[in-house]
């Protein structure tokens, strides 16, 4: 197991919280502690922005970085961003400056509450042939989406990751997602009718999660890229769960030790996302067993697909029905 001084964290983000703060407001300075205390002798790295309150903080390293900016989600209304490249740019230069053997990503809204992740470090040893990292990366099943319940491929949390630090700047040292062109990827009344989601009004053409494992990948010569958020092109669902299982270990959250902000509280026994206990199968299928079943995933999903299109469907034709009749 490794020694807790083998880990830089790198706390990235905004700061939430001024000195003069109650206690509970302050989640920049509750993770900073968290870490201490859970990882004691650990490199703290703080990437922030430019201008930020620090002066209540304890960290090793800070880097104050300039704002990328978000990039709104529809053209209409202003109020909702895409924060990606924001996230990309405090991660990355964080993780280019680690010095310790394993990197943690941290939200600089979320903290630790034990360090049971460290039993899982370097766990999982058998591999398939997608392998990116040297080790595989931990990271969260929140918002880990399994896309035969929910047509999305290659949506891997980013809310929480750790692993070798030289995976940890394999993944996160790639370029920032082009904008407009990313969030936005057609017109506001673009109709896909095959769109999983067409009451999102989502435009994009990667999800934020999405495009970090697509751009990353292509630094390999792996081709993940799609069209669209929910596109599901038929050689290519496969070769989606292959690659996650391959560098990635998803952990349920009470695994990892690790708490989120009350603004994520999100349904964690949620059908549409993985689970540990699945990964453990696929792992064991995929790099053990080295068993292949890429049709039988693909009909899966391309029909699950299929029964939201077909909702939608219904749905659509129920609005205009009673548009027609007010």
């Amino acid at each position: 197991m490794p020694n807790p001084s083998d880990f830089s964290v790198v706390v990235q983000g905004p700061v939430h919280g001024k000195p003069t703060d109650e206690a509970s407001f302050q989640l920049t300075k509750r993770c900073i502690e968290s870490a201490r205390d859970f990882l004691p002798g650990a490199e703290i790295i703080l990437s922030t922005w430019k201008g930020s309150d620090v002066s209540h903080l304890d960290f090793d390293v800070l880097l104050e970085n300039e704002d990328p900016g978000g990039t709104s989600y529809y053209d209409s209304n202003t109020s909702k961003y895409n924060n990606n490249n924001r996230q990309i740019v405090s991660t990355r230069n964080g993780v280019l400056k680690a010095t310790r053997k394993y990197t943690m990503k941290l939200r600089s809204d979320c903290c630790l509450i034990h360090n049971g992740f460290l039993d899982y470090l370097s766990k999982y040893i058998a591999h398939n042939d997608y392998a990116v990292f040297e080790e595989r990366v931990l990271t969260s099943v929140a918002f880990t989406k399994d896309p035969r319940r929910v047509p999305i491929l290659y949506h891997v949390s980013d809310i929480f990751q750790v692993g070798l630090t030289t995976d940890m700047q394999l993944l996160w040292d790639i370029p920032l997602q082009p904008e407009p062109e990313t969030t936005r990827r057609f017109p506001e009344n673009h109709i896909i009718y095959n769109e999983a989601y067409p009451y999102e009004a989502y435009k994009m053409r990667y999800a934020c999660e999405q495009y970090i494992w697509y751009a990353c990948t292509a630094k390999k010569g792996i081709d993940l890229q799609l069209n669209y958020y929910t596109e599901l092109p038929f050689s290519k669902i496969a070769l989606s769960e292959k690659t996650l299982i391959d560098n990635f270990v998803f952990l349920e959250l009470d695994q990892l030790g690790l708490r989120l902000p009350e603004k994520m509280d999100i349904e964690l026994d949620n059908p549409t996302l993985y689970s540990f206990t699945q990964w453990e199968a696929l792992y064991d299928a995929y790099c053990v067993q080295k068993n292949s079943n890429d049709f039988w995933m693909a009909l899966q999903v391309k029909w699950n697909s299929f029964r939201y299109v077909l909702k939608n469907f219904r749905r659509r034709k129920k609005r205009l029905q009673r548009m027609k009749r007010a």
